[in-house]
């Protein structure tokens, strides 16, 4: 019985960790889209001066 509660704990360490690691990957994915949407913004208006 103990080694089924190491191996919960574990699966509890890896799940938190890994949706960690989700938000961490939601997160740069929402800059990069933030980043090209600013970089569309500014290659639009640069056009629109020429």
């Amino acid at each position: 019985m103990g080694y089924v509660k190491v191996d919960s704990v574990k699966d509890i360490a890896t799940t938190t960790t890994s949706r960690a690691e989700v938000i961490k990957q939601a997160k740069t994915l929402k800059i990069q889209k933030l980043r090209d949407s600013v970089k569309d913004i500014a290659t639009t208006t640069t056009s629109r001066a020429e």
